[in-house]
Protein backbone atom coordinates (compact mmCIF):
# COMPACT_ATOMS: atom_id res chain seq x y z
CA UNK A 1 0.00 0.00 0.00
CA UNK A 2 1.34 3.11 -0.88
CA UNK A 3 0.89 6.20 1.60
CA UNK A 4 1.56 9.68 0.66
CA UNK A 5 2.69 11.97 3.32
CA UNK A 6 3.51 16.03 3.26
CA UNK A 7 6.78 15.26 6.39
CA UNK A 8 8.56 12.53 7.14
CA UNK A 9 10.55 13.55 10.46
CA UNK A 10 13.98 10.67 11.04
CA UNK A 11 13.84 10.12 15.51
CA UNK A 12 11.36 10.36 17.93
CA UNK A 13 13.27 12.44 20.61
CA UNK A 14 11.48 15.25 22.51
CA UNK A 15 12.33 17.79 19.95
CA UNK A 16 11.03 15.95 17.05
CA UNK A 17 8.33 15.08 18.87
CA UNK A 18 6.73 18.37 19.23
CA UNK A 19 7.48 19.17 15.65
CA UNK A 20 5.92 16.11 14.10
CA UNK A 21 2.32 16.83 16.76
CA UNK A 22 2.54 20.73 15.30
CA UNK A 23 2.87 19.75 11.73
CA UNK A 24 0.49 16.49 12.05
CA UNK A 25 -2.55 18.99 13.16
CA UNK A 26 -2.52 20.68 9.26
CA UNK A 27 -0.29 17.57 7.32
CA UNK A 28 -0.38 14.00 6.88
CA UNK A 29 3.33 13.51 9.36
CA UNK A 30 5.45 9.86 9.13
CA UNK A 31 7.85 9.34 11.61
CA UNK A 32 10.96 6.66 10.73
CA UNK A 33 12.58 5.54 13.85
CA UNK A 34 15.61 3.27 13.95
CA UNK A 35 13.94 1.58 17.23
CA UNK A 36 10.82 0.25 18.89
CA UNK A 37 8.71 4.17 19.55
CA UNK A 38 7.48 4.05 23.39
CA UNK A 39 7.99 4.74 26.70
CA UNK A 40 6.20 6.90 29.11
CA UNK A 41 7.94 9.86 27.56
CA UNK A 42 7.26 9.37 23.86
CA UNK A 43 10.61 9.06 22.66
CA UNK A 44 12.58 6.17 21.79
CA UNK A 45 12.73 3.30 24.66
CA UNK A 46 16.10 4.48 25.66
CA UNK A 47 17.74 7.87 26.30
CA UNK A 48 14.36 9.57 27.74
CA UNK A 49 14.54 12.75 29.51
CA UNK A 50 14.06 11.69 33.19
CA UNK A 51 17.41 9.77 32.80
CA UNK A 52 18.79 12.76 31.32
CA UNK A 53 18.03 14.75 33.47
CA UNK A 54 19.45 12.85 36.55
CA UNK A 55 23.18 12.57 34.41
CA UNK A 56 22.87 16.72 33.98
CA UNK A 57 22.46 16.98 37.87
CA UNK A 58 25.07 14.58 38.34
CA UNK A 59 27.93 16.27 36.00
CA UNK A 60 26.73 19.03 38.09
CA UNK A 61 27.92 18.02 41.28
CA UNK A 62 30.76 16.32 40.36
CA UNK A 63 31.84 19.53 38.24
CA UNK A 64 31.31 21.32 41.50
CA UNK A 65 33.63 18.63 43.90
CA UNK A 66 36.41 18.88 41.47
CA UNK A 67 36.68 22.59 41.36
CA UNK A 68 36.52 22.64 45.25
CA UNK A 69 38.87 25.12 46.22
CA UNK A 70 40.12 26.41 42.64
CA UNK A 71 37.50 27.77 41.53
CA UNK A 72 34.76 27.99 44.00
CA UNK A 73 34.12 26.99 47.95
CA UNK A 74 31.90 24.08 47.29
CA UNK A 75 31.63 23.47 51.43
CA UNK A 76 28.77 20.88 51.73
CA UNK A 77 27.41 21.35 48.50
CA UNK A 78 24.39 18.41 48.14
CA UNK A 79 22.00 17.74 45.98
CA UNK A 80 18.56 16.44 47.42
CA UNK A 81 18.04 13.23 44.92
CA UNK A 82 15.16 12.48 45.96
CA UNK A 83 13.74 15.89 45.75
CA UNK A 84 15.03 15.79 41.85
CA UNK A 85 14.31 12.17 42.01
CA UNK A 86 10.46 13.38 42.24
CA UNK A 87 10.66 16.36 39.75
Amino acid sequence: MIRHFNRIVFGTGPAVTRIAKRGAKALKVAIAAAREVGGECECELRGCNPKKVLVVAAKLMDAVRRSDGKLINAGSALMDWPQLVAF
